[in-house]
């Protein structure tokens, strides 16, 4: 089964402000509505009133009208024109009353659906409420995960810091070799010049022996001669002396070349001994490498197929780069820690001819599979320290999940996060460290424990790392992705 790393997403409070909001504004409608209804009603029961009220009215001057009839006959006609015309009005108002009356019962209607929708939204609240007590849990876990948040940021800004830092100093290195290169050159060019001069001189003086040898013949044969001979003595002599101060200038330049030479080597050797800001060092060195199943992987879904390799080819680029290897073993792990080359765990003596490959050849016969287990991976390399380990160099893309610091029992319960885990088992994992495993001993230095990173997404990988190598002499690097 392969155990991927995830970083759980953390549950946001907005999904419960827009809820809440919207229940909001569905009760102010419903409120709104109940009130314009109720209002509607009052309005149309006073109106109700009134027009009863003026039909009563109109009864009682309707009898009043009649019973002048009997003893008006002449106001007859004018009474009855008022009387239709009274009719009329009251037939109006019958219909208008009949209108108001079906104005008041679809008000009614209105009212009932909003009292339903009311008793929809009285059980959404309830609902509702079992969300509503969650949210004092998801602020607590928002911030702590902000917590969380401002300490890997702090930590990667002080990364950031020694990376860059480590920068400077190689890009320093580099000029000063650079700058020794030149001037190297330069006191090579003066040299040769030099040499050119001193071959001239002894030419010339060759040449000036062989004058002196012929003028001592023409001195003996011609005795008028011997103030010129004299001359040429002297001149001799002159020659010699520049000769002698040509000689030594050559010296002081072979000095001095040989110098610059030296510098320059050391400034190259100071160079080529790093790998990508480590400082590559140790004489009896471990290498511990991860070969979980997320090391073919980038991602949950993504493959990575070059990732082992590049994992495998970094071994082999740092045990060859080691200047002082003397005694190595190789520690691989997953779900436990095993010794792929044999030897009982014991220490392999190291060859620059054939154990490079041989690791090689040992790690590509491996597949990657199972989690992470930090825990029996560095008790298992520090069961070396004893017999004199140095130096370990650890080779990783995630946070521990299995291991000391968490019981089966809570993985199993759920109840934890993948943060959670990881969190705990690596805090097992360096308190184990610096308390036993790396703790200072009477006349034993502490193991240098450098962590190299490979194609993590989470922070909290590169974080964890870092924190290994600095806590225990170390450097960390992180490797990016293909």
């Amino acid at each position: 089964m392969r155990v991927r790393h995830k970083i759980p997403s953390i549950f946001s409070l907005s999904m419960v402000d827009v809820l809440c909001c919207a229940l909001g504004c569905v009760i102010l409608l419903w409120l709104i509505n109940l009130r314009d209804a109720k209002q509607h009603e009052d309005d149309s029961g006073s109106l109700l009133h009134q027009k009863e009220s003026a039909i009563a009215d109109l009864e009682s001057k309707r009898a009043a009208v009649q019973a002048q009839a009997d003893a008006q006959d002449a106001a007859l006609a004018d009474l009855r024109r008022k009387w239709d015309e009274a009719t009329r009005r009251i037939a109006a108002l019958q219909i208008d009353v009949e209108s108001r009356g079906k104005g008041l019962a679809a008000s009614r209607l209105r009212a009932d659906d909003l009292s339903r929708q009311l008793t929809d939204a009285g059980g959404r609240i309830k609902d509702l409420k079992g969300v509503a007590d969650l949210v004092p849990s998801l602020r607590t876990q928002l911030k702590s995960a902000q917590d969380q948040y401002t300490v890997d940021e702090s930590k990667l800004k002080t990364l950031e810091t020694d990376v860059a830092a480590r920068a400077q100093e190689l890009d320093a290195a580099t000029r000063k070799l650079l700058a020794s290169q030149k001037d190297a050159t330069r006191r090579s060019q003066e040299l040769d010049d030099a040499g050119q001069k001193l071959t001239a001189l002894q030419t010339l003086r060759t040449h000036l022996e062989t004058d002196l040898e012929d003028r001592n013949k023409e001195l003996t044969l011609l005795r008028p001669y011997k103030d010129k001979w004299s001359a040429g003595q002297e001149q001799m002599l002159s020659l010699k002396k520049e000769l002698a101060a040509s000689r030594t200038n050559f010296d002081a330049l072979q000095t001095e070349k040989a110098k610059w030479q030296s510098e320059a080597a050391r400034v190259r050797a100071e160079a080529d001994n790093r790998f990508a800001g480590i400082t590559l060092t140790g004489r009896r060195v471990v290498f511990l490498v991860d070969m979980s199943g997320s090391m073919e992987y980038l991602d949950d879904n993504t493959p990575a197929p070059q990732k082992w390799i590049a994992v495998r080819e970094t071994v082999a680029k740092i045990m060859r780069s080691l200047p002082d290897l003397r005694k190595y073993q190789v520690v691989a792990f997953s779900n436990k820690a095993i010794f792929p080359l044999g030897n009982s765990g014991d220490w392999l003596d190291f060859d620059p001819n054939s154990s490079t490959d041989l690791v090689l050849k040992t790690l590509s016969a491996v597949k990657p599979n199972g989690g992470t287990n930090m825990y029996g991976a560095m008790e298992a390399a520090f069961r070396l320290r004893p017999q004199g380990l140095d130096t370990i160099y650890f080779l990783s893309d995630g946070i521990p999940n299995l291991g000391e610091g968490v019981t089966p029992e809570e993985i199993k319960a759920g109840k934890l996060t993948d943060v959670d885990v990881g969190s705990r088992l690596g805090a097992a994992v360096r308190k184990k460290l610096k308390t036993d495993w790396n703790r200072d001993l009477d006349g034993k230095p502490r193991v240098h424990l450098n962590t190299v990173g490979f194609f993590y997404e989470s922070p909290d990988v590169g974080a964890f790392l870092w924190a290994l190598a600095r806590e225990n002499d170390g450097s960390f690097v992180g490797m990016s992705k293909p």
